[in-house]
């Protein structure tokens, strides 16, 4: 679906075409940049036959072409077996040994530069419906985090390690428009909260940017650090907060529901200030959605909208 630009998913009898892509990846993945990385990045690691760009240019392609194993891809790549591998002297051994001990922030780094680089190159193809807020954005993101346990039970690794293990965790922005992660922030420690790592993240949001979250951005922190940064937000309405309403904006029926836009005053002022937002909400039957943003101006983001919209938010799942 992503690589087609539709909204809709595609046949399971579908082909999708990952040339172009391929083609983008190898104009910006180059070598010059992963030995700028590793230059700027190093603290004591010594390069190895299997450098970052080796890594990474391996990595790649087991990505797009998803090999029976690794080691039999390295194999494969040892002996110039087939064309999709590239050659390799170094051995499935020294490949898993370096992947082992090399830290994160090496890929970490070359993950920002890499998509710096693309972005600019990268056409809005996704999400058209919604291409109009271009006029009032400057992107659209979603954001979201994940621990990484389901990853560290694949881990071969870790079959024999009996002791719990704490794998990590991210936080991720996505760029609906573009289709792939502008941001992607990894914390070693899993214990550290989603919300301190979303607020340490929010330098890198260019301004101007519509966030949409799940219930857990539904905080009057957030939304303090939203306007101070310039940036716009829209989530759940968590009913944890306290919610004061001011002035109803409209009311309308819409698909054979009731959908209401108000002006409220959110929070109880202790822990940060009270924050002006938007309350949306739409009913119809059981089925009730109620979302805040810091959007003052319906125009900007017409309620309408704001509802079809944040189901979108999913696609970052």
């Amino acid at each position: 679906r992503r690589a087609s630009g539709k909204t809709s998913v595609a046949p399971k009898t579908a082909t999708i075409d990952l040339l172009a892509p391929s083609r983008l990846i190898q104009r910006h993945l180059t070598e010059s940049l992963c030995e700028e990385v590793f230059q700027d990045t190093r603290h004591r690691e010594r390069e190895r036959v299997w450098s970052l760009y080796a890594l990474a240019n391996f990595w790649n392609h087991i990505i797009l072409h998803s090999p029976g194993s690794i080691t039999q891809a390295i194999e494969e790549a040892v002996r110039g077996e087939g064309k999709v591998w590239p050659v390799t002297s170094g051995s499935s051994q020294a490949f898993f040994g370096r992947c082992q001990t090399l830290t994160w922030k090496f890929f970490a780094t070359l993950f920002h530069r890499f998509t710096a680089a693309v972005a600019p190159e990268s056409t809005t193809a996704f999400a058209q419906e919604f291409h109009g807020l271009s006029r009032h954005f400057t992107n659209v993101w979603l954001v979201d985090g994940s621990r990484l346990d389901a990853i560290a039970h694949r881990l071969k690794i870790l079959w024999d390690v009996r002791s719990s293990m704490l794998p990590g965790c991210v936080i991720a922005f996505y760029d609906l428009f573009r289709g792939f992660p502008r941001v992607l922030g990894f914390d070693p420690d899993a214990a550290r909260a989603e919300m301190t790592r979303v607020l340490e993240a929010l330098p890198q949001i260019p301004r101007e940017t519509l966030l949409l979250g799940d219930r857990l951005y539904a905080s009057v922190k957030l939304f303090e650090d939203f306007g101070h940064r310039g940036l716009f937000g829209l989530c759940r309405l968590s009913h944890r907060l306290k919610l004061k309403k001011l002035k109803r904006l409209s009311q309308e029926k819409v698909d054979g529901g009731l959908l209401e836009d108000w002006t409220v005053e959110v929070g109880s002022g202790a822990t940060a200030p009270k924050q002006t937002l938007r309350y949306i909400r739409f009913k119809k039957g059981r089925v009730v959605y109620e979302l805040l943003t810091n959007v003052l101006d319906p125009k900007k983001l017409p309620a309408t909208t704001a509802i079809k919209l944040y189901p979108r938010r999913w696609d970052i799942e």
